[in-house]
Formats: structure tokens, C-alpha cells, sequence
């Protein structure tokens, strides 16, 4: 809470006046970069495998005019999971939950945290071979989105969500 004073001049005399302000609602802005690590990459029986992991950094900004506390972060990364067979729409999209805690953020402070890691996978067949179940001689799992909710005693404090489709096709 915030007193404002205020000096008011009338007819010679001098009062003074005090007002409370108080902070609105919190309002926290949420960035995000993604983060890539090759983990093994393999070579065995024609096919070359390699794991990837990703992750994400997440910067938090407080925008509230005070300092919040009590926040969490609640998010998921959605995968499209290639098993070789099918269309990119006929491939299963795989959803990691992960929440954080936040420590107490200052007025107009950041704070930024790392999320769990994801890891993704990819196979390529050698040339001049081919599978006889009929699967692609490439596949490769991909990042499909990821949507970031900070949440402050069970309201919606700030939100990310990359690609903004994710927000229609899925539940959070």
C-alpha cells in the first residue's frame, strides 16, 4: 500500500490530505526461449539414432506495482511423437506436465527458471534400405507447443502459449 500526500492551499491555510493506493491486480508477463541439447547420437544395425533434449527458459516479469508471492507454474509441452507410419495429423501428440514453484518476484523484478527437459528422438535408415512394414525410412519426434500458466492462489496470473492453436485443439 502506497500513502500519497498532497500540500492543498486554501485562502492562506495549508492542509494536508492523505490518500491510500493500493496496487491492482497482479500481473505477471511471461517469456519464453527454447533450449537445445543433443544428447547421444548412434549408429547400429543401418540406422542413425540421435536424442535430442529440449527445454525451455521461462523469464517472469512482475508488472503488479507491488511484490507478489505465493506463485506457481504450471505448464505443458506438447510432442508430436513420429513412430515412421502416417501423416504428421495421424502422429500422437504426447503431453508433459510439469509445475514449479516461484519465489517471492519484487516490484517490476524478474525471475527466471528452467524447465524439465523433454526429450525428442530421431532415426534415420541408411540409403539403399528400407523397412518391409512399410515405414518411413526418416522420423523424427517435434516440439508441437507449449503453453505456461503462473498461477497465485488458484487465478491466472500471466499465460504463454506457443502455438496459439494449442489453446483451442487441447485442454490445459
Amino acid at each position: 500500500m502506497i500513502q500519497i500526500r498532497r500540500l492543498l492551499s486554501l485562502a492562506g491555510m495549508f492542509i494536508v490530505t492523505t490518500h491510500l493506493a493500493v496496487a491492482g491486480p497482479t500481473k505477471i508477463d511471461v517469456g519464453v526461449n527454447p533450449q537445445k541439447d543433443v544428447e547421444s547420437k548412434t549408429h547400429k544395425n543401418n540406422t542413425s539414432k540421435e536424442v535430442t533434449t529440449y527445454q525451455y527458459s521461462v523469464k517472469l516479469s512482475n508488472r503488479s506495482f507491488a511484490d507478489v508471492n505465493g506463485l506457481t507454474a504450471e505448464y505443458r509441452v506438447f510432442v508430436r511423437d513420429d513412430s515412421g507410419k502416417g501423416t504428421v495429423s495421424q502422429q500422437k501428440l504426447k503431453r508433459n506436465e510439469f509445475q514449479a514453484t516461484i519465489p517471492a518476484i519484487p516490484n517490476n523484478g524478474t525471475y527466471t527458471f528452467v524447465t524439465e527437459p523433454v526429450k525428442l528422438e530421431s532415426s534415420q535408415l541408411d540409403s539403399n534400405w528400407v523397412y518391409t512394414d512399410g515405414k518411413r525410412g526418416k522420423s523424427q519426434d517435434k516440439i508441437a507447443g507449449v503453453w505456461i500458466r503462473i498461477m497465485q492462489g488458484g487465478k491466472i496470473v500471466g499465460e504463454y502459449v506457443n502455438p496459439s492453436t494449442i489453446a483451442t485443439k487441447e485442454k490445459f
